[in-house]
């Protein structure tokens, strides 16, 4: 729902809106079902990290997708490497001016995000007596991390942070992203998660957070 409100400016399920196949969108890793009903209506492509079609968010390197009317980008910026603002810039780059985004990431009130493995850029992982360990490159040292958070199942999907949704808005915001909210909770339409979920480490972690923003229409 939230995408057809930013596209056609009314919250219309997906499912009753219009056929608009002059409309062209990129999804990252979405759920079959959905990609189904956006292959129904739209021109749309999901990629993939590890497989075709491949897209990678974060390489900053031109892209063959440019001037699309949406891009959804969900549950993947909490996975990535830093700099998290050449991410937020190339999903900027990838829409025509005035085109939607649709984002998703796991968020708390706290004023900074909280990162799991700061200043790293290379890692690898590997199970060690039955527990996952992480090898991380922070400068000229090499650090272990062990108590990882996956997404997915062990040694799948690695949480890298959790953000903070001020922080969060403020990277969509200074990427040149306009609009930027979060859209309401609507459990009538199948989005029906808790509001919150407890994190020891962390508190409250917030699972109402759709968010949608524009690019700028000039």
């Amino acid at each position: 729902m939230a995408l057809c409100e930013s596209l056609f400016g009314r919250p219309v399920l997906l499912i009753d809106a219009i056929n608009a196949k002059n409309l062209h969108g990129l999804g990252m890793s979405d759920w079959p079902v959905l990609v189904a009903l956006l292959d129904e209506k739209f021109s749309h492509t999901n990629t993939f990290f590890h497989t075709e079609p491949r897209y990678d968010v974060m390489k900053d390197e031109p892209s063959i997708y440019r001037n699309l009317d949406y891009v959804i980008c969900s549950e993947v910026f909490e996975h990535v490497l830093a700099p998290l603002e050449r991410g937020f810039k190339n999903l900027r780059r990838m829409l025509r001016p005035g085109g939607s985004l649709i984002f998703s990431t796991p968020y708390t009130s706290a004023p900074e995000t909280l990162e799991h493995f700061p200043g790293m850029r290379k890692f690898t992982l590997q199970e060690v007596e039955g527990v996952w360990e992480l090898r991380a490159k922070i400068g000229w040292r090499t650090r272990v991390y062990r108590g990882l958070i996956f997404h997915g199942g062990p040694g799948t999907v690695l949480e890298m942070r959790v953000w903070s949704k001020e922080h969060l808005f403020s990277l969509l915001k200074n990427a040149g992203f306009t609009d930027v909210r979060a859209a309401p909770f609507n459990p009538s339409v199948g989005y029906c998660w808790p509001l919150n979920i407890e994190r020891p480490e962390i508190g409250h972690l917030s699972l109402n957070y759709i968010i949608s923003a524009k690019a700028p229409s000039k």
